[in-house]
């Protein structure tokens, strides 16, 4: 009974109060869960930025940190396999309904075999999402270190796995979150939001799991 009253809760929200921006209100919550060790601050600088990169009303949650994955860890690469890394998290992210996603930090360099190296990786079934530490740095890469600068980083891949967790895929917009940082140039070069056609097609698809229909 409560759980139905809820659902028409929800749906009276959504039909009477849109935000400014045009997008629906609706319950949708992110859990930010940190893989090992991930200094507090960053964590709570995702926290408190995330809502407002993105497009829908979003809960943010910081939930406990789970363990470093060491079975995804790769010695002679000394990287972890991030679709290794993404599945021992997934198994430990309960997730309660379908408008909820998980956003796993590592303080980490990810890479998958095809690739020598990812910022993140996402999982559209599972709702859930991985973003790696380690190449968003200055100091990766020999350079004086910049805090603004990597954190506006850090947001704007969450942002775009996160895009990913929804079902969305890469855009060929390059100011887009969801546009395809083959380097850290590009990462810097666009923005932590979606364009337009991507919010819509968002759009579509949390109307499609509000009312648990599939998306296409």
């Amino acid at each position: 009974m409560l759980r139905s009253l809820l659902i028409i809760s929800l749906f009276a929200s959504l039909i009477v109060f849109p935000d400014s921006s045009g997008a629906k209100a609706m319950d949708e919550r992110v859990y930010i869960v940190p893989a090992g060790t991930v200094d507090k601050e960053i964590i709570a600088k995702i926290k408190d930025r995330l809502p407002g990169s993105l497009h829908m009303k979003t809960k943010v949650i910081i939930d406990p940190p789970l363990k470093m994955p060491e079975a995804a860890y790769d010695p002679s690469r000394k990287q972890y396999d991030a679709r290794k890394a993404l599945d021992e998290a997934s198994r430990n992210i309960p997730l309660a309904t379908s408008m909820e996603r998980g956003l796993v930090i590592i303080d980490a360099d990810l890479y998958v075999p095809e690739l020598n190296f990812v910022f993140g990786l996402a999982d559209a079934k599972k709702g859930v999402c991985i973003v790696a530490l380690a190449r968003l740095r200055n100091e990766f890469y020999g350079l004086k270190p910049d805090e603004r600068l990597f954190i506006e980083r850090v947001i704007k891949e969450a942002v775009h796995e996160l895009g990913h967790s929804y079902g969305l895929d890469h855009c060929p917009r390059p100011k887009c979150a969801m546009f395809f940082s083959n380097s850290l140039q590009d990462t810097d070069r666009k923005r932590d939001a979606f364009c337009v056609d991507c919010r819509m097609k968002l759009d579509k698809r949390f109307d499609s799991l509000l009312f648990g229909a599939k998306s296409k």
